[in-house]
């Protein structure tokens, strides 16, 4: 299978990853939306740290680009933050703001040595 098909297709299946996610976590709690997409982006966010260990470019493009470019969700995060502020939750926002990127940068970091540990 030719590697543009590969990446259009497993970035399908994370897109439906991430939806599928979604669906579960809103019909098994009552978490806010914001919650749900740092999850995500959490998620993420260690994933990519292990899937860019891997030595092979394929690998990377298949599953960092194409899977976690579909799952992970950060125009949502975008919109969402927006939306917290506008609606008068500005402390909310900035708590997402700060988790988010101080939790998906650990979470990647966390990513990237579970695959050394592993690859050794």
């Amino acid at each position: 299978m030719p590697l543009f098909l590969s990446i259009f297709l497993s970035g399908g299946l994370g897109v439906l990853s991430r939806y599928g996610i979604g669906l579960w976590a809103s019909s098994h709690s009552h978490w806010p939306t914001f919650w749900i997409t740092l999850l995500i982006n959490v998620i993420g966010s260690l994933a990519i740290g292990i899937v860019s260990m891997h030595p092979s470019r394929e690998f990377f493009l298949i599953l960092g680009t194409g899977f976690l470019g579909g799952f992970t969700t950060f125009s949502a995060f975008s919109l969402e933050n927006l939306r917290l502020m506008q609606s008068g939750q500005g402390s909310a926002a900035v708590l997402n703001i700060l988790l988010s990127v101080g939790l998906g940068l650990l979470a990647c970091v966390t990513g990237m040595t579970i695959a050394s540990a592993v690859g050794r």
